[in-house]
This record gives structure tokens, sequence and C-alpha cells, in this order.
């Protein structure tokens, strides 16, 4: 599926695997504060770190993957222009910018 991809071919593919394994970080400290938050005093640091380094991937991945010709940000156009249960396979698939073809 990503043979074809704009992603890939304009070298942006990492920026959205880091994201992703960003937000799987957050997520695991999340759980982590949450549970360990009824037996240490820090657990609301590990839940902090986990909410900023979630949110962090996810503004990451929405704000530098662009288009080199016109600049439209795919990731946030994914996310708010689609449907939750499409925007990702709608991402993996583009073979052109939407906006300008290129």
């Amino acid at each position: 599926m990503l043979e074809n991809a704009v992603l890939r071919r304009t070298g942006q593919l990492w920026k959205i695997q880091s994201a992703i394994c960003v937000v799987l970080v957050g997520g695991v400290l999340l759980f982590y504060g949450i549970a360990a938050s009824t037996a240490e005093s820090n657990g609301l640091l590990w839940i902090l770190a986990g909410i900023v380094l979630t949110f962090g991937g996810l503004f990451f991945a929405c704000v530098s993957v662009r288009c080199p010709r016109c600049h439209a940000r795919w990731v946030w156009m994914a996310v708010s222009e689609r449907s939750s249960s499409t925007y990702g396979t709608w991402l993996a698939a583009l073979s052109a910018g939407p906006r300008c073809g290129g």
C-alpha cells in the first residue's frame, strides 16, 4: 500500500512513524502513571509526561507532514476532514497531494 504513497516518495514517512512511536510511549507512560498513582506519590508526573508526549507526537505529525509544493498539512487534512475510521487509510493511500496534485 505504501509503495506508491506520496509520503514515501517525499521522504516524510519517518515523521509518521516517529509520531506513532512517541504517541505509543506517551500512552504507556500515561497508563503507568494511572497504575502508579495509587502506590506512589509521583504518579501524577508520569500521567503528565504521558499526556505531553501523546499530544506532542500528534502535534508534530499534524504540523510537520506537508506537501512540498503547496505546503498543505496532510495529517491535519486527514484528521480534520475525514472520519475517524478512514483517515489513516486515506493518508496511506495518497498517491499525490490532495490539493495541488503534486
